[in-house]
Order: structure tokens, then C-alpha cells, then sequence
């Protein structure tokens, strides 16, 4: 019997059942002569109604039994206290399994969920890895036939350059710069390529980021600012320039700025210094006069493939690598970097190594 139909028969929910039972048992323990009586008057009972009433009967008698008992065990105050700790303790006991039960089943629900997790990551890592293996290889396929087409255009240029008119020479610079385009961009990719597999091995050393970095680059990039008329200026406010680090990767870090100032400046100046700080930090800053950045586009900055002129009617070349790219060096390095730009007027790279 459950529900309305068990209160109603017994006079109690069959929830407390095991409960009131422990609680009539007690005093019946105590009064063994009622209880004889009254077991003697259930035994009459039964022989004297028929078959068919006798389960109903022995019921009714019962709850009759448990009342009587009930009220003889409240009559005594103290035993409210017990009564009181009992249902405590069943209800502490019944919340005490409830929350193991649905700790267990959050338990399992969070390891099943975790594993999908897990074989996702999985998966998009492998994918990733494949991606960026594929990258690599095609990149190698393409870099050599164009060296080759470069070389021989040298060539070619060098035989022609005494009899040549300046349309071919134009000709030849233009095919030139095509392909010095072409090799940047695959040499990016495989860079990144390398960064992302983690197949690139720094190389750790002493390097006098003055003489063996920022001068060299200076130099190279002399004649891409004198062809925009833009002053290239280079400060060295400090003596000790000497740091431990990987070489290729902090030439790429400074070649890439460098050429960005370059290239996003249509008139103005480019100037790189270097200098320390109070904590023995070397910090190279790079800034221009160039076109500036959005402070909404500053968060995606260091992200690949993204640019803030997007299309093919952006004003600038480029794949959104360069700065990526930047911020994987720099981490390789050890090196924070920052940024301050502000469109229309500029911008600043901050680069913070490390004196050793």
C-alpha cells in the first residue's frame, strides 16, 4: 500500500515506517505483560472473524497496538529528546546517502565527459600537427624551384645589364622582388610550421644583441627606408648588450619589426634603441610613424593569419604571420613584449629580455 491509502490505514506515511516501529518497539521491550495481553486479544481475534477479514483486522489491530504504545512512550518528556535524535539521525542518514549517491553519479558523469574532452583535444591536436606537417612539406616543394628561377634571373640580369635597356632592368627588379615575396611568405609558413610541431631546436648562447643583431639588421634594412624616404634610426643607450639566447630566432624577432615599421610608414622615421632598466633587463624598442592599430584590433594582434585590413583591396601586403610569429620567439626566448599604437600616429614594440 502506498501514498494516501498507507496514511489512511495506518495512520502514519510508510516513509517513517521502520522509524515508528523502532519507536513501538521500545516501550513494548519494557511492558512485556501488555504486550502478552495483546498478543493474546490478536490471536482471539483472528480465530473468531473469517479467513477473509483476518489481514485487515490484524492490521487495524497493529496501528490500534502502535498507538497505544506511542503515547505511553510520549508521556515521558525526556523521551521527546530521544525521539528528536532519532529523526535527526535518520534524516542526516537518508541526506548523507542522497549526496554520496549524486556525488558518485556527478563523479562518473564528469570522467565520461572529461574522456570525450580528451579524445577531442586529441583529435584536433593530430589534425593540427598533420596540417602544419602538410604546410611544411609543401612549403619545402615550392622554396626550391623558386631559388632556382631567382638564380638563374641573376644570371640572366647579370649577361643583359650591359646591353639592356631600363624597361628590362625594371622587368628584372620587378620578377626579383616577386620572388623575394614569395620566398618571405614560405619561410614564415615553415617557421610557423616548425613552432606548432615543435620540431625548431633553439639554440642557446652568448649574443651581443648590439653588435651580432640589431646593427646587421640595420644595415639590411638601410635601402628599403631610403626607397620610401623614411629616416632609420638606431640608438644604443647602454653598454652591456650581452644576453644568453637563440640567435636565428631574435634576428627573425627584429627583422620582422623592423620591416613592419618600415612598411606600414608612409612618411616620418623608423627608430630602434636599445638600453637597460633598473632590474638588469635589456629592452629594444621599435617605433615608427606609421599607420597605427585600433585598440580593438591590439587583443588579436599576436594571433595568425590576422590583419586589420582584410580582403583583396587591403592597402598592404602580407599573411598575418610576421607578429605570430614574433610572440613564439619571444616566448622561446624568454622575452616579454608590448605594444602601444594608436592609428594615425603610430606605434611601439617593446621587446624585455633578459640580462645573463
Amino acid at each position: 500500500m502506498k501514498g494516501r491509502t498507507f496514511i489512511n490505514f495506518y495512520g502514519y506515511a510508510s516513509k517513517f515506517r521502520i522509524l515508528l516501529v523502532i519507536l513501538c518497539l521500545i516501550p513494548a521491550l519494557a511492558q512485556s505483560n501488555t504486550n502478552s495481553e495483546q498478543n493474546i486479544i490478536i490471536n482471539k481475534t483472528n480465530q473468531e472473524v473469517p479467513n477473509s477479514t483476518k489481514k485487515s483486522l490484524s492490521k487495524i489491530t497493529l496501528a490500534q497496538v502502535f498507538n497505544i504504545e506511542l503515547k505511553n512512550f510520549l508521556s515521558q518528556k525526556t523521551n521527546y529528546i530521544l525521539l528528536l535524535l532519532i529523526i535527526a539521525l535518520c534524516l542526516t542518514t537518508s541526506l548523507a546517502v542522497k549526496t554520496f549517491q549524486s556525488k558518485k553519479k556527478l563523479k562518473k558523469l564528469v570522467d565520461i565527459k572529461t574522456k570525450e574532452l580528451q579524445k577531442a583535444l586529441d583529435k584536433a591536436q593530430q589534425s593540427n600537427k598533420l596540417k602544419s606537417e602538410f604546410l611544411a612539406q609543401m612549403s619545402h616543394e615550392i622554396r626550391t624551384p623558386i631559388f632556382v628561377i631567382l638564380g638563374n634571373i641573376a644570371i640572366l640580369k647579370g649577361i643583359l645589364e650591359e646591353n639592356s635597356k631600363s624597361k628590362n632592368k625594371e622587368l628584372f627588379d620587378s620578377i626579383e622582388l616577386a620572388s623575394k615575396r614569395i620566398i618571405r611568405t614560405i619561410e614564415l609558413i615553415l617557421n610557423m610550421s616548425e613552432m606548432q610541431i615543435g620540431t625548431y631546436k633553439p639554440t642557446l648562447k652568448k649574443i651581443d644583441l648590439d653588435k651580432d643583431v640589431l646593427s646587421k639588421l640595420v644595415d639590411e634594412h638601410k635601402q628599403m627606408a631610403a626607397s620610401k624616404n623614411l629616416e632609420l634610426i638606431y640608438n644604443c643607450m647602454t653598454e652591456n648588450t650581452i644576453i644568453t639566447g637563440d640567435e636565428y630566432s631574435l634576428t627573425q624577432i627584429f627583422a620582422n619589426l623592423i620591416d613592419n615599421g618600415i612598411k606600414y610608414t608612409k612618411k616620418g622615421k623608423v627608430e630602434i634603441s636599445i638600453k637597460s632598466n633598473e632590474q638588469n633587463e635589456i629592452i629594444v624598442e621599435v617605433s615608427d610613424t606609421g599607420i597605427g592599430m585600433s585598440k580593438e584590433f591590439l587583443s588579436h594582434l599576436f594571433e595568425p593569419f590576422v590583419q586589420e585590413e582584410r580582403g583583396y583591396s587591403r592597402t598592404y601586403e602580407g599573411n598575418g604571420l610576421g607578429l605570430a610569429l614574433v610572440k613564439k620567439y619571444c616566448e622561446l626566448n624568454n622575452a616579454n613584449i608590448e605594444v602601444e599604437s594608436e592609428k594615425g600616429i603610430g606605434s611601439t614594440f617593446r621587446v624585455i629580455l633578459k640580462n645573463l
